[in-house]
Order: structure tokens, then sequence, then C-alpha cells
């Protein structure tokens, strides 16, 4: 027999495949064929996962139906078929900066805290429902803050735009305009020394009322 973890399309929690001679036939020589972290193409069967007797009598709560549906945790899925559509490098590393994206695949915190920002973009904006979301411009003429800016350079000689350290001139012109009750996921950019609590780049939730 042999296990696998599965990351699909769509499945934000690992799926664990698993395979056996006498109900995945040549799907388990296929599977232990296959490098890890290959793009792959399964057929199979939905069950819950043979659980230890000595576990069983634990927590059986925890399998039951929650709303008519059950944890992908308690769940395998018995291998048919699998074919591999694209195979991954076993020397690949995925350490460095510029591998970032692969660093989400493998490191499951990083892709919660994607997910969680997404969540609290999603209730921010339920519960702001009769704001109006404007997005402001990111070219903005420098101004002078407490911040260094960062120029963007232009084709015009001696004229540069400069990255918005806030929304804040903007705010202020909306709501002089009669946008009384505004809000926007802003990006601001701030040339500042590296330290634990600061980077150069950031969003904020923007809001006047």
């Amino acid at each position: 027999m042999a296990f696998a973890d599965f990351y699909g399309e769509g499945i934000s929690q690992r799926l664990q495949l698993f395979a056996r001679s006498d109900i995945s036939g040549d799907a388990l020589r296929d599977l232990r064929a296959i490098s890890a972290n290959s793009a792959v193409n399964v057929t199979g069967t939905f069950a819950l996962k043979f659980e230890p007797k000595a576990t069983k009598s634990q927590d059986n709560s925890q399998l039951q139906p929650d709303e008519g549906h059950v944890s992908l945790s308690h769940l395998e899925l018995r291998l048919k078929n699998i074919d591999c559509l694209n195979t991954f490098p076993k020397d690949l590393e995925h350490h460095t900066a510029e591998d970032r994206h692969l660093q989400i695949r493998f490191d499951s915190a990083l892709k919660q805290r994607l997910e969680f920002r997404s969540k609290v973009a999603a209730f921010s904006r339920q519960n702001l429902k009769d704001f109006t979301e404007i997005e402001t411009p990111i070219l903005f003429k420098s101004t002078p803050e407490g911040a260094r800016e960062f120029l963007v350079p232009t084709r015009a000689m001696g004229h540069a735009y400069s990255l918005p350290q806030s929304p804040q001139q903007y705010k202020q012109l909306l709501m002089a305009s009669g946008i009384h009750r505004y809000m926007q996921f802003a990006k601001c950019f701030r040339d500042e020394d590296h330290r634990a609590d600061r980077q150069p780049e950031f969003t904020q939730v923007s809001i006047a009322g």
C-alpha cells in the first residue's frame, strides 16, 4: 500500500490519497513512480480514514457530519487511477526569496495567512457595505510627510511621480467632494529603513464617514 498528500484546485486542505493492490491495481505502481509535488489527474472513491481501535472510542464526534459536511482531514481518496500531467523536478530548491511561490506550496502557515487576509477583506466589505469603495491613484505628486517617498521617474526631464505613503490626501479631497462614507484597501509605500515592525509596502483599510 502507499499514501500521498494531494492538493487540488479549490481545496484548501490536504487530502490523503490511499492506494492498495486489491483496490488500486496499476494505480499503486503508478503512484510510487511519480515524483512528489507533480501535477496529476486522479480518480477514486472517498472513504473515512481507518482509525485504530485505541483512538476510535476517544472522540468519534469529529467524524460525524457537521451540517452535511465532513472535514477532509478525516477522509481519504481510495485511488482507482492516477495520471501524471507534469513531473516535478526532484532537485528543485525552494528556500530562496525568488521561490516564494513554492514556499507557499510547502508551508501551510503562509497559505493560511493569505486565506485569512482574504477573509478579513470579505468581512470588512460585508460590514461596510453602506460605504462607497473608491480606488485612489497610485501615482501622485510628491508631498512633504514624515517618511521618505518612493519616486517614479517620467520621460519628462526633471519630473517624477511619488508613490503614496497613505491615501490621506485623496481622502480629504473625497470628503470635500461630498463622499461622506468612503472606504478602500489602500496600498501604501514608505522608503524607510528595514525594521521588524516596518516594511516598504503594506495595505491599510482607509475609512472616512
